[in-house]
């Protein structure tokens, strides 16, 4: 066996969504003029007129811009489906005001189905916009919302379901109508993660391994860098391998290239999941650290593992706090496909 699947042999696959809120708000810009000075008189002569000075001018708002125009009427189109599904009308009056044809048409199917099922939902869902281009008349965004709701029974009024912050990517077409935009198009992707909490746990995930490797040879169950990148159970059978590994003078060489992708955070952003698809090193294993003979591993060139990992934040960072060993011999892209 692997030393890989020495540290990763007892995790187990946590399934879960996640979420977090980035708010994205339309901008305007003020200008204030600066007063003149009054000149002062000679000495001993007064002025020939008074020197008054000149009223401030008031504040103008700039106009937005298309782009900050259609991220408004987006989020007032998200706040609409929201109370939509909060009073269980598919033709809420707000809702009517802010879509149109197929656009609409998907946005009650939401209400619709909540209905159905005998709930409503309270809260808000939270935009963070990927893209937005603006042609002419006609607008498209990409969007990984959050779902900041609750959800409870419509007749009891008790709470069913938490949806957590979890996050779907959402693609809309808007059309402008007059100073307005009235979103046309809208379509429910896959679970997401925004941008810039994406690139924090792949910071995080990236520096787990780096400390896993680091404390292999020799090695070290106390190195401080585990502590720092693992967490819960992770941490501990880490900890547990490393000392086996000690005790029976071993040292694992030979690290993978890894692919990470962030498929979902959860939570509020506060967990997240990434699908790993990691390039074995053939030269790879674990070995007798006296004599330098394979114990275990060795892998054929090319050869995948597929790997999924839960990461949590611990004291404001992410750590890796289960990793699951997907296939041995996989399959997989190194695109995280």
């Amino acid at each position: 066996m692997r030393c890989r699947h020495l540290i990763l042999r007892s995790a187990r696959l946590a399934v879960a969504t996640v979420a977090g809120s980035l708010a994205l708000a339309a901008c305007t810009s003020t200008g204030d003029a600066t007063p003149l000075e009054e000149s002062p008189a000679a000495e001993g002569n007064e002025p020939s007129e008074p020197v008054t000075e000149p009223e401030p001018s008031s504040s103008v708002s700039e106009s937005p811009t298309d782009e900050e125009a259609v991220v408004a009427s987006y989020e007032r189109f998200l706040a609409a489906l929201v109370q939509a599904m909060e009073s269980g009308e598919f033709e809420h009056p707000e809702l009517a005001e802010r879509a149109s044809g197929p656009g609409l048409v998907s946005a009650q199917a939401m209400v619709i189905s909540l209905a159905e099922s005998g709930r409503i939902a309270r809260g808000e869902m939270v935009p963070a916009i990927e893209a937005i281009e603006v042609e002419g008349d006609t607008a498209s965004l990409v969007d990984c919302v959050g779902l900041d709701l609750v959800e409870y029974d419509a007749e009891t009024d008790e709470q069913v379901a938490d949806r957590g912050g979890a996050r779907f990517r959402v693609t809309a077409g808007l059309q402008r109508d007059g100073d307005d935009w009235i979103l046309d198009e809208f379509a429910q992707g896959d679970a997401c993660a925004p941008e810039a909490v994406g690139e924090a746990v792949l910071d995080g995930y990236l520096g787990f391994w780096d400390a896993v490797w680091s404390a292999a040879e020799p090695p070290d169950p106390d190195h401080p860098g585990l502590a720092a990148t693992a967490g819960g159970s992770q941490l501990d059978w880490i900890r547990i391998d490393l000392t086996t590994m000690r005790d029976e003078g071993l040292v694992r060489r030979g690290r993978g290239t890894e692919h990470p992708v962030v498929v979902h955070v959860t939570d509020h952003d506060t967990q997240a999941f990434v699908r790993d698809c990691v390039e074995e090193d053939p030269d790879g294993g674990t070995f007798d650290a006296a004599t330098g003979e394979l114990v275990a591993g060795g892998t054929a060139p090319g050869q995948r593992t597929l790997l999924e990992s839960r990461l949590a934040i611990i004291e404001d960072t992410w750590r890796v706090v289960h990793v699951t060993v997907l296939e041995e011999d996989s399959a997989c892209v190194p695109d995280g496909s």
